[in-house]
């Protein structure tokens, strides 16, 4: 390694988690191409101050915890998306190291901003971008199987039906 990536890379560093989504994404195609996208890091990172932030409905939905940017937004109307231990409208911002709390499709996820993104990702690049801290979910009982009739037995009998209330809990 040269004198001239030893310090780009140093540079880097600081800003990696940023840029980790773009550096992963062109780091297979050619050392051109990478090398030009590191100078195009460093020249961001000499630039900017602020550390990035984005729209917590646009990471969501790029860190593909939901299916569309819409239903992202949607989740944080209801008030299902907490920023911090704060309700998130969907415009609040989220930086590397924030916590995210969101009720999504039944299950509760608690997340950590890793990489600030705001384009949808592949699948193996978006979970480089949080730190998932979520609870197992919890496993569901086996459906017992009761009041099975044989195919052309008929309507159940007024006994049948009895017995089906009583297992039922009716």
């Amino acid at each position: 390694m040269t004198v001239r990536w030893r310090r780009l890379a140093l540079v880097l560093d600081a800003y990696y988690i940023t840029h980790c989504v773009e550096v992963n994404l062109f780091a297979r195609n050619s050392t051109h191409s990478l090398s030009v996208l590191m100078c195009k890091a460093v020249v961001i990172a000499a630039e900017s101050t602020n550390p990035p932030t984005a729209r917590i409905d646009q990471w969501l939905w790029s860190v593909r915890l939901t299916k569309t940017r819409a239903d992202a937004a949607g989740v944080c109307r209801a008030g299902h998306v907490k920023v911090n231990g704060k309700a998130a409208k969907p415009s609040t911002a989220v930086v590397v190291g924030d916590t995210v709390e969101a009720r999504i499709a039944q299950r509760e996820r608690v997340v950590e901003v890793a990489c600030v993104i705001v384009k949808r990702v592949g699948a193996s690049i978006a979970v480089e971008c949080f730190i998932d801290h979520s609870p197992p979910s919890p496993e569901r009982p086996p459906e017992i199987a009761f009041a099975e009739r044989d195919r052309g037995a008929g309507r159940p009998t007024k006994r049948d039906r009895r017995r089906i209330d009583r297992l039922r809990g009716r």
